[in-house]
């Protein structure tokens, strides 16, 4: 239905790889709620009641925001690190260029 354009997106929510889809097929009158991974849908509510529609819709969403949020944080946490690593690269750069102007001002000391 989604495919062939005959059911029509009403609300998303993505969080991480997850996200939660509320759809309407207007032929039948009838609402779609899904919650997905990575555009592969893995549950899906059908009612022709929109005010359910809404609160499984709401349950969705949160629900994408509890099961991303280890996600997320591993993503900045990976992201710290890799900035922390370039951090720490261009610290021990930097030492070595002192290190060397160091070693040229001992060999260019007269008496050495």
């Amino acid at each position: 239905m989604i495919r062939d354009g005959k059911a029509i997106e009403m609300r998303a929510t993505y969080n991480g790889s997850y996200g939660a889809s509320m759809l309407f097929y207007p032929d039948q009158m009838t609402y779609y709620v899904a919650l997905f991974q990575q555009k592969k849908f893995w549950r899906v509510i059908k009612t022709q009641t929109d005010t359910r529609a809404e609160a499984v819709y709401a349950d969705f969403a949160k629900t994408t925001a509890q099961l991303a949020d280890s996600e997320i944080r591993r993503e900045k946490l990976q992201s710290e690190n890799a900035l922390a690593d370039r951090l720490i690269a261009l610290q021990q750069n930097r030492a070595n260029r002192l290190q060397a102007d160091v070693d040229v001002a001992r060999a260019a000391k007269p008496g050495r």
